[in-house]
C-alpha cells in the first residue's frame, strides 16, 4: 500500500502516513469510480528558473536588437532628444525579468492542474497548459518504464517516470505514444509499483 501524497510504502490498514502525516486513502476497487492511488507533481521553482535561462538570454538579446532598431527609427522620424540606448536597455530589462516570470506562471498553472490516477488496469491523467486534457494508458499497453532524475531533482528527492507505450488515448481523440510522469516526490515506490503492473498487465 502506498501513500497517495508522498508515494511511500506504508503499513496496510493505517490511518495516517508515517512519513508525511497525510490521511491514507486505502486501495479500493475502481468500480465506484475511485482510483487506487492519486499523485500530483511537485512544483520546484529553482528548476523552472534554470529551464528558462537559454530562452531568457535569447529573448533579451532579441528584444534589445529589435527595440534598438525601432528606437533609432522613431528618434529619426520624430526628432526626439534621446538616445536609442534608452529603448535597448528598457526592452532588455523588461524581457529579462518577464521571461522567467511568464514561464513560471504558465508552468505553475500546469502543475496545479496535473493529476495522475492509478486504477486496477490503467493510468488516467489530466494535464495541459491552458486546456486540460484527460488521457488514459492501460498497463497492458506499457512497453517500457524508466526512472530519470536531474541534479536538482536528486537534491529535492524528485524524479520523472517515463513510460513508453504502443498508444495513449486522449479525450480529444489525439493518440500519443507514452507519457512522462514528472516531478514526483520520492518516486521509487511509485516506479516499483508501475513496473510490477507492467509485468502483470493489471494492478494487484
Amino acid at each position: 500500500m502506498y501513500c497517495h501524497n508522498c508515494g511511500k510504502d506504508v503499513i496496510e490498514g493505517g490511518v495516517y502516513c508515517s512519513f508525511c502525516g497525510s490521511t491514507l486513502d486505502h486501495p479500493r476497487d475502481d468500480a465506484g469510480g475511485r482510483p487506487l492511488y492519486l499523485l500530483k507533481p511537485v512544483f520546484l521553482s529553482i528548476k523552472m528558473l534554470a529551464a528558462t535561462v537559454a530562452w531568457q538570454i535569447f529573448l533579451t538579446l532579441w528584444a534589445m536588437v529589435i527595440f534598438g532598431i525601432v528606437g533609432v527609427l522613431m528618434i529619426s522620424h520624430f526628432g526626439w532628444d534621446t538616445s536609442h540606448w534608452y529603448f535597448v536597455i528598457t526592452a532588455g530589462a523588461v524581457f529579462f525579468v518577464m521571461t522567467p516570470v511568464a514561464y513560471i506562471i504558465i508552468m505553475l498553472n500546469r502543475y496545479t492542474r496535473t493529476e495522475y490516477r492509478f486504477y486496477k488496469d490503467r493510468l488516467e491523467y489530466w494535464e495541459g497548459y491552458f486546456r486540460l486534457r484527460k488521457k488514459q494508458l492501460r498497463y497492458a499497453d506499457m512497453i517500457e518504464i524508466n526512472l530519470k532524475r536531474g541534479i536538482l531533482q536528486r537534491l529535492s528527492q524528485l524524479g520523472d517516470i517515463v513510460i513508453s507505450s504502443s498508444a495513449t488515448s486522449a479525450s480529444d481523440g489525439i493518440a500519443e505514444s507514452g507519457i512522462r510522469i514528472f516531478d514526483i516526490y520520492e518516486p521509487d515506490p511509485v516506479f516499483n509499483y508501475l513496473k510490477k503492473n507492467v509485468r502483470s498487465g493489471a494492478a494487484s
